[in-house]
């Protein structure tokens, strides 16, 4: 009999402690994150206001798409949360950036079905936005090559004929380099991936800048040299007296000691 009694208690300690335990530590609850550690860290991560945030190169990433293991991975990048409206902030300059300078480019790929693009797109355009006037660099012309919005559409969708979505439904996929030909004009290339060695920019910020400008918007181009013989190929749209120009992010600034310099200039994937 005593025997038998053991023999339940067990059983029924065992039953308790699978209701208690029986979880997938892959989908646990983030904002349940033991108060330990590096979990620790990351459940403050977790607590930031989205009013304080402070990122550079923000993305917005949808909360309830990520994990435990997704946030442990990826809290030191954190800037700001906003529960109530499913919004993770992350700033791409808090990833350390590789030599190839690829690895941000990398983890907005490997992030893209995370990414709220809609909440994103704000952000994006206004990482690529240069302070050209305050730098120095002129304004340009009315006669300079340009290419409007809806053809940079086209040549993204054109790729595949079938798919006239491919430039409104691409999530880091492909990216557009442009070039001034001998003619005078800008071509377009359609990219597989980020190469941080081309004037390339992501389709999500072009997007942005028809959701901005709209998709009849003209770019006009121009190109920079610094005093080490480094060159830029920078753009403008708008208005003579309202022109926003746009190349490379804030991270670092344009600035180097004061002077125009652009040996260590960082341009983002977004």
């Amino acid at each position: 009999m005593k025997k038998l009694m053991l023999m339940l208690l067990i059983a029924c300690a065992a039953i308790s402690c699978k209701k208690e335990c029986d979880c997938d530590e892959n989908t646990a609850n983030i904002d349940t994150i033991p108060n330990q550690g590096t979990e620790s860290a990351a459940r403050d991560a977790m607590q930031l206001n989205a009013a304080d945030a402070t990122c550079t190169d923000t993305v917005v990433v949808y909360k309830n798409q990520v994990d435990l293991d997704w946030t442990l991975a990826n809290y030191g990048y954190f800037c700001g949360v906003d529960a109530p409206a499913n919004k993770i902030y992350v700033g791409l300059g808090n990833i350390p950036e590789n030599s190839t300078k690829t690895q941000r480019a990398e983890w907005l790929r490997d992030n893209r079905s995370k990414i709220d693009f809609t909440s994103s797109e704000e952000f994006i355009e206004t990482a690529h936005r240069v302070p050209v006037t305050r730098l120095g660099m002129n304004q340009i012309p009315g006669s300079a090559p340009i290419i409007r919005l809806s053809e940079i559409r086209d040549a993204v969708n054109n790729l595949s004929p079938s798919n006239q979505n491919r430039f409104n439904n691409d999530k880091y996929t492909n990216y557009v380099a442009f070039s001034i030909n001998a003619q005078g004009t800008v071509d377009v290339d359609v990219l597989n991936s980020y190469d941080p060695g081309k004037y390339s920019y992501s389709i999500p910020f072009v997007r942005s800048l028809i959701r901005k400008y709209g998709e009849n918007a003209e770019l006009r181009f121009a190109e920079h040299t610094d005093s080490h013989g480094n060159s830029i190929l920078y753009f403008g749209t708008g208005s003579n007296n309202n022109m926003y120009y746009y190349d490379y992010s804030h991270k670092p600034t344009l600035t180097k000691d004061g002077l125009l310099d652009f040996t260590d200039l960082y341009k983002s994937p977004q």
